[in-house]
């Protein structure tokens, strides 16, 4: 952009700082918080579901 040109109009309307956005963080973490499963096995250790596909190499003898 040459600084002898004039400005277009869509230059003049454009903030050149973009608006701050309030984010409520508590009801953020919540919302990821709710669809994450609590790990209910011994401290340190996952419990295994035999349903889970993920968790089929522990329950197949090899």
């Amino acid at each position: 952009m040459d600084k002898d040109e004039p400005l277009k109009k869509e230059e003049k309307v454009m903030p050149a700082i973009p608006k701050k956005v309030e984010i409520d963080r508590q009801s953020a973490l919540n919302k990821i918080s709710s669809k994450t499963p609590i790990l209910d096995a011994q401290k340190g250790k996952i419990k295994l579901n035999p349903e889970n596909p993920s968790h089929n190499d522990w329950y197949e003898d090899k």
